[in-house]
């Protein structure tokens, strides 16, 4: 699963982070942690989000890669 479908993603914790295209876990223990929310990754605490997040999330990623 990709961090950018999964519902533990945010990127509102670290704006600037966000706007590299970083986002971090809600279930990281560190907290310090930034991934790329487009790979591919083998996760156990992962989750489905919602379709409609992850169509923001998405149209977020493309708009900020031009």
């Amino acid at each position: 699963m990709k961090c950018v479908d999964c519902k533990h993603m945010t990127s509102s914790a670290n704006k600037d982070m966000a706007r590299q295209g970083f986002s971090q876990c809600d279930k990281d223990p560190a907290g310090h942690t930034y991934l790329s929310p487009r790979r591919d990754r083998k996760c156990n605490l992962s989750a489905p989000a919602a379709p409609e997040d992850i169509e923001k999330r998405i149209a977020f990623l493309e708009k900020r890669n031009g």
